[in-house]
Formats: structure tokens, sequence, C-alpha cells
């Protein structure tokens, strides 16, 4: 019983082939663990944060745009983005991504930095809504 596929053997792969497939046969890990991924994930949160520390918002921006890849429902991770547009100026992007952060789960700071946008964006009743929201938690 031959087995490789007759393209491969014509080829001249079948050394690679048989690397492959033992790969595959042994479960040797082609994909990162879910362990190594949330070291990973865990890892790139910190750059990300180091990033906002250091005023390096567009690093940020671009860490926390790939953590949401991963994660695209983490409130956390959206604010954060949302605060690294904020301070690049991204007003309507910032806007955009404090409210979808808002819608699942509400947060002083981010309500806060909500009222400042609407205020450059001239949504001045918008910002007086999202400020009254904040007050809340300031009382």
């Amino acid at each position: 019983m031959n087995m490789y596929p007759p393209t491969l053997k014509r080829a001249g792969c079948t050394q690679s082939w048989r690397i492959l497939l033992a790969i595959i046969l042994t479960g040797s890990c082609l994909w990162p663990s879910p362990a190594a991924a949330q070291i990973s994930m865990a890892d790139e949160n910190q750059a990300a944060r180091s990033a906002i520390q250091s005023e390096d918002y567009q690093r940020a921006e671009q860490l926390y745009r790939k953590l949401l890849e991963r994660d695209p429902d983490s409130p956390e991770l959206l604010n954060n983005l949302g605060i690294a547009l904020h301070f690049q100026g991204k007003t309507v992007e910032a806007i955009h991504v404090f409210r979808q952060a808002l819608r699942l789960k509400e947060m002083p700071g981010a309500l806060a930095l909500l009222s400042l946008d609407y205020c450059k964006a001239q949504e001045y009743e918008k910002a007086q809504s999202a400020l009254e929201r904040t007050k809340r938690y300031y009382q």
C-alpha cells in the first residue's frame, strides 16, 4: 500500500510528506496551546498598557486592535483602544469605540472621555448626557 499521494511522489516530496504526516500523527503542537495563547495575550496586553503609559498612542492602538481580534467583546480592551484613539485626536473613532465598550459594561472613565470627545465633535447634548451618567459615580 502506497501512503503518499501520487502527485507528491512524482514531485520528489515524499520526505516532506513523511515529516508532515509524523507531525500530525504525533499531535505535535502546530498551533499554540490555549495556555500559550493566554500568555501571549497577557504579554501583548502589558505591552499595550506600557505604550499608553509612555504616550505611544499609535503603538497602543495597533496592539489593542490586535488583542481585540482575539477578544472582540472585551469592554476593557475596547475602552483602552478608545483611550489610545482619544489621545491621538481620532475623535470620531474614539466615540464609536467608547460607545461599543459602554454597551458591554458601564465604566466611569470611558463615560468621561466619551463626553470630552462629544464636546470635540460639537455634539453638546450627547456630551451632557454622558457627563450626567459619569457624575453618578462621583457623588
